[in-house]
């Protein structure tokens, strides 16, 4: 006979697999085909601090999915927006 212990540990771990199953799992790094959004962006980030001497505070954001998007693809917001519900 299991013990209280196990069966909760045996609980815990079949929750964290429904888990997955309903979201997903975690999302792991694609092959990156295309570094040019990335690179715009960055590059714009660059050109607003040397020209204007801020950084639109949309730009950082904007970096931010572009890199998500190129390292683990467009896919990961579902993951991401599963996770956050």
């Amino acid at each position: 006979m299991e013990t209280k212990e196990e069966l909760l540990a045996k609980k815990a771990e079949l929750e964290k697999k429904l888990t997955e199953l309903e979201i997903g799992s975690t999302p792991k790094p694609v092959a990156i085909k295309n570094w040019e959004p990335l690179i715009e962006l960055c590059e714009d980030y660059i050109r607003q601090l040397e020209e204007e001497k801020y950084v639109d505070e949309d730009t950082e954001h904007y970096i931010f999915e572009v890199a998500m998007e190129a390292v683990f693809g467009k896919e990961v917001w579902k993951w991401i927006n599963n996770i956050e519900q």
